[in-house]
């Protein structure tokens, strides 16, 4: 279960995942901003740029549910460094666990 609220939360759970995974070793930032409606994220630099209209109406399905909103938040960041679903499954599986919300949104989200 993801207990945040808030993007900073989200992303220093990001940040430890992709330290621990050996992926990244700098923490960044996130930002909600407009993209082509096709790029779900992408870094650049050391900011992670997310899709705001696929972000927002994503929220508004969930009806701004924290822990679904959280994890779509926490897909994005971890799809923008990896691009490879399986290996993003591969790492939600071992933080979170098959039956966790975040687990069950990957094929939703991507």
């Amino acid at each position: 279960m993801i207990n945040c609220k808030d993007l900073d939360c989200i992303t220093k759970i990001a940040n430890d995942i992709l330290l621990k995974e050996g992926i990244s070793n700098e923490n960044f930032n996130v930002i909600i901003i407009d993209l082509p409606y096709n790029v779900i994220s992408l870094v650049e630099d050391k900011t992670v740029k997310i899709n705001s209209v696929r972000f927002e109406s994503f929220s508004v399905q969930s009806s701004g549910e924290y822990e679904i909103t959280s994890s779509y938040l926490l897909i994005a960041i971890l799809y923008a460094f990896i691009k490879n679903i399986d290996k993003i499954k591969e790492i939600i599986r071992k933080y979170f666990g098959e039956n966790s919300v975040v687990f069950k949104l990957i094929d939703i989200v991507l």
